[in-house]
């Protein structure tokens, strides 16, 4: 992330604090649906009783991971959103990755959820992806990530790609571009949790052959279209 003084930054922490205030209405679950195998007492416990913000990265992970396959419903995910959402963004989880956690709001159907908890959910994942062109450490393997992230919970992911036609991020660009080997020679992206989101993938790959963009490879690597 960039440091914390700078106004992406700021904004991400703003919005978080307005993801606990919109989710707060749903109440701490008195007890969690869950395979045995995959949630044990003692874990269920920790879920259940420790303050929502004070959830750590290794106690929540496990639940993020595997809501709606081995355990959890959609009232309980609805709690426990805006510390997934905020460990998922700061970058904080060893696992899930942001692929994993953006595919649960699918699951969950969260197009059908209220218009204010679809509009910050949106806004929280459209200042990440914001805060990382931003960020002079970010990579391919990091805009990759979350333009996957963004295909696997939106119908068309290419509705937040403009910023990257932006002349101050077009090294970002080509390192996402670079980072996905078989672009132009299968049509396709290599991030296999696109396995999931194909619809979204191509209209990515569609996004990329865009005149501007090969132009841009044409004049920096010869490529020829």
């Amino acid at each position: 992330m960039p440091s914390v003084g700078t106004p992406w930054v700021i904004r991400m922490k703003q919005l978080i604090n307005q993801a606990y205030a919109v989710f707060a209405k749903y109440e701490k679950p008195s007890d969690l649906v869950a395979c045995e195998c995959c949630l044990s007492p003692d874990e269920k416990t920790v879920l259940l009783t420790t303050p929502l913000r004070d959830l750590s990265p290794e106690q929540l992970g496990g639940y993020a991971a595997d809501v709606f396959y081995t355990m959890g419903e959609v009232p309980d995910f609805k709690y426990f959103l805006p510390r997934i959402l905020e460990l998922s963004v700061t970058d904080e989880f060893l696992w899930p990755d942001p692929e994993v956690v953006s595919r649960k709001l699918s699951l969950a159907q969260w197009g059908d959820w209220p218009t204010e908890e679809q509009s910050v959910i949106t806004d929280v994942l459209k200042t990440k992806f914001a805060t990382l062109l931003d960020d002079p450490e970010s990579d391919g393997s990091e805009t990759d990530k979350w333009i996957c992230a963004l295909g696997r919970c939106f119908p068309d992911p290419t509705r937040f790609l403009a910023p990257l036609l932006e002349p101050r991020h077009e090294d970002k660009l080509l390192a996402f571009i670079e980072y996905n080997g078989s672009l132009f020679t299968k049509n396709k992206l290599d991030n296999a949790f696109w396995e999931e989101a194909r619809n979204g993938e191509q209209l990515v790959v569609q996004w990329l052959h865009q005149s501007a963009i090969t132009a841009l490879l044409s004049e920096r690597y010869g490529m020829v279209f």
